[in-house]
């Protein structure tokens, strides 16, 4: 059994402290990241209630609701939840629409299956959507938006251990 310095007690504190800060700010990107899909989803709803009661054509009220939604959500994410991405906008909006058309094509497909199963429709929507949420905010994390993920995450940077060690060394 090898005693540990003051020094090196300190470092893991310092690393435990990092842990905390780590998972409180995953947990509020992710919490960032349903309130804007929360919002498009509102505003998506507004738009084509509205559009459909203007136009009277369905399809293109549906097209033109999620063509104005899906941009907010996009340039929402981007100000909101990815902030620190350093992917180009133009970059990051091409990989966002394939996205989206994947997105819709997986909604698509577990909708359909689990309505052929005999699931009601509004559970099966439900279900389809908290399935691929998870999904979506990886994607978008690790590809649209490939915010970098932090080293090791309950380990301290070199800095702050340098800065606790200095810390130490004053008391």
């Amino acid at each position: 059994f090898k005693q540990k310095t003051a020094y090196e007690i300190g470092v893991r504190l310092v690393g435990s402290e990092m842990c905390i800060r780590d998972r409180s700010r995953r947990g509020r990107r992710v919490t960032r990241f349903a309130g804007v899909g929360l919002a498009s989803f509102v505003l998506d709803t507004v738009l084509v209630a509205l559009l459909a009661a203007l136009t009277g054509n369905l399809a293109v009220s549906v097209v033109a609701a999620r063509l104005v939604s899906g941009g907010a959500n996009f340039a929402l994410n981007r100000a909101a939840v990815f902030r620190d991405s350093a992917v180009p906008v133009r970059q990051a909006a091409l990989r966002y629409v394939v996205l989206a058309v994947a997105m819709l094509t997986a909604n698509y497909v577990v909708l359909s299956a689990l309505v052929g199963m005999g699931v009601a429709l509004v559970p099966a929507k439900v279900a389809t959507e908290a399935t691929l949420f998870g999904l979506s905010y990886a994607v978008q994390r690790v590809v649209v938006f490939a915010v970098a993920a932090p080293g090791r995450p309950c380990e301290p940077s070199k800095q702050e251990a340098d800065r606790h060690r200095d810390v130490v060394a004053v008391r």
